[in-house]
């Protein structure tokens, strides 16, 4: 069962004129938000709601991969506040950051609160985006 919060989600993404997606295989809703591929995961508690962005690399085989996600993963906890916002290396060749914000007042989501929270993962995902970059520079050594 889909949380109520998550459903309102969709429904705000919907009337901004977001295309959502069902993923019914993963159970998610997909969708693009100021051209970023966003996840919003549906296996959360009520009153919770949590968005992801993947990241896959470009390659795949290379063992490189891990140590560019460890330096990027480092200068981003740095320069953001974690409290509720996190990233992760899923395998070779694929890393997500992952953000939850709770909601526990009465009443329905409001349009601003969702546009905060879809700005506030953006700007996180963007950091991070950043971060990778600079980590793939350092690693062939290329000087911006």
């Amino acid at each position: 069962m889909v949380p109520t919060i998550v459903n309102q989600a969709v429904q705000w993404l919907e009337k901004m004129g977001v295309e959502v997606e069902l993923n019914m295989g993963l159970e998610q809703f997909e969708f693009e938000y100021k051209d970023t591929f966003v996840i919003l995961n549906t296996d959360t508690p009520e009153g919770v709601l949590s968005f992801t962005c993947p990241y896959v690399f470009p390659d795949e085989s290379s063992n490189l991969n891990k140590v560019i996600f460890e330096e990027a993963k480092e200068w981003w906890t740095k320069h953001i506040n974690t409290e509720h916002c996190f990233c992760e290396f899923v395998d070779n060749d694929l890393a997500y950051i992952c953000c939850l914000y709770g909601r526990y007042c009465k009443g329905p989501l409001r349009k601003y609160e969702l546009v905060e929270i879809l700005d506030d993962t953006i700007q996180k995902w963007e950091l991070f985006m950043l971060a990778i970059s600079s980590s793939f520079n350092n690693q062939l050594h290329i000087k911006s």
